[in-house]
Parts: structure tokens; C-alpha cells; sequence
């Protein structure tokens, strides 16, 4: 089923459960090199040190920085792309995540074959 050809995917999610969740998921879909952090200094820490090929970022993150400020970080310094997950819809969230033009939107709970259009789409 897998398209991308073993792709490294960081996942920068502060909730555990959603974390195990999305990992499961995605090693159901045949991605099995993923790495979780759960805030913005983690995830630039990880993004200068590995090559990633692939970040999905909840918006909402432990530490002051938000996920949407990351994405704008990653579209600035990085050529990868990146897909938010988020359980925020609302217009002014949406209107505030693409200003950081991410490659996907994927609203929480979303199932294994939304995740994998996303990531595909993404690539």
C-alpha cells in the first residue's frame, strides 16, 4: 500500500494516546520510521539533526510555541513538507494555519485511510 519509499516521518503531538494511536496507524500503513516530540524546541532539535522527510504537527503543543508556528518554521528553513493535525477547525485557526502553507489539514479523529491520502497528497 505504501507509495513514499520509507520515508523518515517526525510526529510532534503532546498527547500520549493520540501519539500511540497515530503510530499504530501509520505502522498499519507500512511507515515505520517515525519519531515522536512533543513540543517546538524538540521538533526543531530533531529537524537540524535527522533528515525527515515528512512532519505531522498537532497545533496545539506543550511549551509556549504553537504547531502552527513550527510549520512556518519548517516552510522558512526546511523543504519538506508537513500536515497538521488538529482537533481545531474553527475559522480563525484554519485561517491562521494557512498563512504557513502546510501540505494538509487532517481534523482529529481521523481514520487510517484519511491519514494516508494526507501523507501521500503531502509527498
Amino acid at each position: 500500500m505504501l507509495l513514499h519509499n520509507d520515508p523518515e516521518i517526525l510526529l510532534v503531538e503532546d498527547n500520549l494516546v493520540v501519539v500511540d494511536s497515530v503510530i499504530r496507524m501509520l505502522s498499519k500503513l507500512g511507515y515505520n520510521k517515525v519519531e515522536s516530540v512533543s513540543d517546538y524546541n524538540a521538533a526543531v532539535q530533531i529537524l537540524s539533526l535527522k533528515k525527515i522527510h515528512l512532519v505531522l504537527i498537532d497545533i496545539l503543543l506543550s511549551g509556549k510555541e504553537t504547531g502552527i508556528e513550527l510549520g512556518g518554521h519548517i516552510r522558512e528553513n526546511k523543504n519538506i513538507p508537513f500536515i497538521f493535525i488538529t482537533s481545531n477547525s474553527d475559522r480563525v485557526t484554519v485561517a491562521e494555519a494557512k498563512k504557513v502553507t502546510p501540505n494538509g489539514y487532517l481534523v482529529k479523529p481521523f481514520d487510517r485511510e484519511d491519514l494516508f491520502t494526507a501523507i501521500e497528497i503531502a509527498f
